[in-house]
This record gives structure tokens, sequence and C-alpha cells, in this order.
């Protein structure tokens, strides 16, 4: 195992504002494994969706599960920092970039050394708005069905964990944003931040 400190890359941000888009293609340029918290979780939710119905909403069915959904994703990435693997991950970790010990709780005595590095996504509304409808998914009908009101209600927040190093991804496209990610990710390499072993 190397002794250097290895790499955590998070990306959080609402959805449809480009976290798995750009984490994707930074883990496919870097060539670093990736985590995407829907890929880990839907099956399971589509499951509980198909046996037991949604319930009132799908917002309320997801975070009626959030704490079993997010227990499974937080449990990858602690045995990626215990096993000193560097790794990008995607969520939206929206009460997780509100606890200042985030990171902190994830680390144990004796674990490997590890940078975390915090990506939160942060298009313009407009934008925002333009990549919901490009995805079109089914999880975000309930948004786009009022999208001001979801605007209204959900007021985007800068994350607050411990995370080592932390951007906020302003912008109004797709390149704009990775060479943001990119210049950043650069940066930290030619300080010696470790991204592979």
């Amino acid at each position: 195992m190397n002794n250097k400190s290895n790499t955590i890359i998070v990306f959080s941000g609402a959805p449809g504002s480009g976290k798995t888009t750009i984490a994707k293609r930074l883990a496919s340029d870097f060539c670093i494994s990736y985590l995407d918290y829907d890929t880990l979780v839907q099956p399971f939710l589509i499951g509980i969706e198909n046996e037991f119905g949604l319930g009132k909403s799908r917002l309320d069915f997801y975070k009626k599960w959030r704490q079993e959904s997010y227990g499974t994703l937080i449990a990858v990435i602690k045995e990626n920092i215990i096993l000193g693997c560097p790794l990008i991950v995607s969520a939206p970790f929206t009460s997780e970039m509100r606890d200042p010990y985030f990171f902190s709780s994830l680390r144990s005595a004796g674990t490997p050394k590890c940078t975390v590095i915090s990506f939160h996504m942060a298009p313009d509304d407009e934008t925002h708005l333009q990549m919901l409808m490009k995805r079109a998914s089914y999880r975000d009908q309930e948004i786009l069905a009022d999208w001001q009101k979801y605007l209204t209600e959900h007021e985007p927040a800068e994350p607050i964990w411990d995370a080592d190093m932390k951007y906020e991804i302003v912008f109004s496209n797709e390149e704009q944003a990775y060479a943001s990610v990119l210049s950043a990710v650069t940066e930290y390499r030619k300080t010696g931040g470790i991204l592979w072993h």
C-alpha cells in the first residue's frame, strides 16, 4: 500500500446539476474508480417502489428511504478510505454537506491519510432547467412540473463539511464546468497530490 495520501473526489449538488456528467468525465480522463449514488441504490429503490408503491410522491418516497440509501453509499466510501483507494463519488449529499465533521466521522484510527476534494455543482437556474429537461429522467417529473416552486423551496447551499479542499463550480455550460474542475485537479496534482497508486 502506498504510504502517501490518496484522494477522494466528491461531487455534490441538486438533481440534474451535472454531478454525474462531470464526475464520469473526470474518472475516465484519470482512470480512477467511480461511484454514483443513483447507480448504487436505484435498483433497490425501484424494487421497493414496485412492491409497495411510492406513497404520496416520489420526493417523499426518496426521503423515506434516504437513511438506508445513503448508508449504503457511505459504507462503500468508508471502505475505500480504509483501503487507501482513490475514488470519485457523485451524489446530492444534501444533508451530509451540512455536517462540519462528515469526513472526520468516516476516518477511523489507523486509516491511511486521505485527502478529500469537494466540488459542489451550481449551474445557473436556466442551465439547470435545461440540464434536467435534457436528461429526461422520470425521477425529475415532480421538479419539472413546477420548476418555480422547486427553486423557491430548495435554496442552494454551499457545503460546510470538512473536505480538505472545497470548490463551488458556478457555470452556464458543461465545458465551463469541466474546465473549472480540471483546473483545480491539475493544480492539486502539481502540489504532489495523489490521484492513483
